[in-house]
């Protein structure tokens, strides 16, 4: 049997026999109704075509029309519109009219059922339009956008502002991160965790320093590029890292650190570590934030 070349593969009789056995099943050299091509398939797929191109290029292809199943009216918007559902049913031409249409009638009813719950009609203090809302919510703008541009949110942050400008301390005094002093440094930390053990290094008397170097990864374009430790223990050459909470991140950041700097020491003071600290010293260091 001669062989057939196509995309650039010669196949033989023994070729063919060795693809059958290959595929379990007899496979047979056919030729393409369309464009005229011998290739090989199974017989048990009863092919008559080289490709899908092929199989949709040939006139003599049986077409499936999809069924029609006529109109029908919208019973929100009363437009008339063709019914695309296999069963046949449609009462709605989009979802936005069947949300209008099932949310007037659902309300008057959630509205029964709630009767010691009132609803009033009040003035936008921005736009001036009318909406509806609970009695007891205390919403002054029909929408996010008229509160975002509303006058006194801007007097709000102008005050926070104002406030963080002149007394940085009492902004963050309730807060888990802001401004603490510990012995003579004055530093924003990122959370309790930090400030408590910066406390407890300074009542051991150990010299430290908070995030005083950053460390970056030469080469690595996207993700982590950078590394900045929590502490700096001069006097050890060593670095502290606090970590409260492990995240995909963290690795990150640990594992290139330990593959760009190994000779930078760094030591990582997990929550266990930091609760055992908390039960050894936490009542005796001044100012421990609990």
């Amino acid at each position: 049997m001669d062989g057939i070349k196509k995309m650039s593969v010669t196949w033989t009789e023994e070729d063919l026999i060795n693809f059958s056995k290959r595929r379990k099943q007899i496979v047979s050299r056919l030729k393409c109704k369309q464009c005229g091509i011998e290739f090989f398939a199974p017989e048990s797929e009863n092919r008559k075509f080289c490709s899908l191109k092929c199989a949709y290029d040939n006139p003599e292809r049986i077409a499936i029309n999809p069924k029609d199943r006529g109109n029908t009216n919208c019973e929100n918007c009363k437009k008339e519109f063709k019914i695309n559902t296999t069963s046949g049913k449609a009462r709605f031409c989009s979802r936005k009219c069947s949300n209008y249409f099932i949310g007037k009638i659902t309300l008057p009813i959630n509205r029964a059922k709630r009767i010691s719950t009132k609803t009033d009609t009040r003035k936008c203090i921005f736009c001036g339009g009318e909406f509806r809302c609970w009695s007891g919510n205390k919403k002054k703008y029909c929408s996010i956008k008229c509160a975002s541009m509303g006058m006194d949110r801007k007097l709000n942050v102008s005050a926070y502002l104002k406030t963080m400008r002149e007394n940085p301390q009492n902004t963050y005094s309730r807060c888990k991160r802001g401004w603490r002093r510990i012995g003579d440094k004055r530093i924003y930390f990122r959370s309790r965790m930090e400030a408590n053990y910066a406390r407890y290094l300074e009542f051991s008397g150990v010299k430290w320093e908070y995030e005083s170097k950053t460390f970056w990864f030469s080469g690595i374009k996207r993700g982590v590029v950078s590394y900045t430790p929590d502490f700096f223990i001069p006097d050890k050459n060593i670095f502290i890292e606090t970590k409260g909470w492990m995240d995909d991140k963290s690795r990150t950041k640990i594992k290139r650190m330990a593959k760009y700097h190994p000779d930078v020491k760094l030591i990582i003071v997990d929550y266990k570590t930091y609760k055992s600290i908390e039960r050894q010293v936490g009542q005796i260091v001044p100012g421990w934030e609990k």
